[in-house]
């Protein structure tokens, strides 16, 4: 842990994450993807990845 960092209850984390993605609009699982493959060109990511992840959030 860096000097002065906060413990993290990661529980508690993926709750408040969770929460503010309910809060904000999700964005198009293909746009998401091609932001994901323009920052990481070899990602093995695909389009049913992203739904899948952005239906885990939008189900929270």
């Amino acid at each position: 842990m860096a000097t002065g960092a906060i413990p993290i209850n990661h529980s508690v984390a993926a709750s408040v994450v969770l929460a503010i993605a309910n809060l904000i609009e999700l964005p198009e699982p293909a746009h998401l993807l091609n932001q994901l493959k323009g920052r990481r060109n070899k990602s093995k990511v695909e389009l049913a990845d992203v739904e899948t992840i952005l239906e885990i959030l939008e189900g929270a």
